[in-house]
């Protein structure tokens, strides 16, 4: 006897609409972000409260940057996503890592 939930049509079924559910969630919060970002733009990010998060310059540049790769990423979901040449986004997002995972 086989330990565990053994996979059938209906749990696959599950797994793969519960996936896809999140990464369309996932690719329309990467596209609003990035948005948002975008519209702030350097003056805005850089600005202190209440009119913005107070970045420094280096860190809106960064913002802006990780806005861009977020909007391509969600792009790649919604099939608008022009990205040449190939771009390893784990490498990118790689300072944003927790340590250990």
């Amino acid at each position: 006897m086989a330990i565990g939930q053994q996979p059938s049509a209906d749990t696959l079924n599950a797994e793969i609409t519960t996936v896809a559910q999140q990464w369309r969630g996932t690719a329309r919060a990467a596209q609003d972000l990035s948005q948002k970002i975008v519209k702030m733009g350097t003056a805005g990010l850089t600005a202190g409260p209440p009119d913005g998060p107070g970045l420094s310059a280096a860190d809106a540049d960064s913002a802006l940057s990780y806005a861009g790769y977020l909007a391509t990423l969600g792009g790649v979901f919604y099939g608008t996503a022009e990205q040449t040449p190939p771009f390893n986004f784990d490498d990118e997002f790689g300072t944003l890592k927790v340590y250990g995972q």
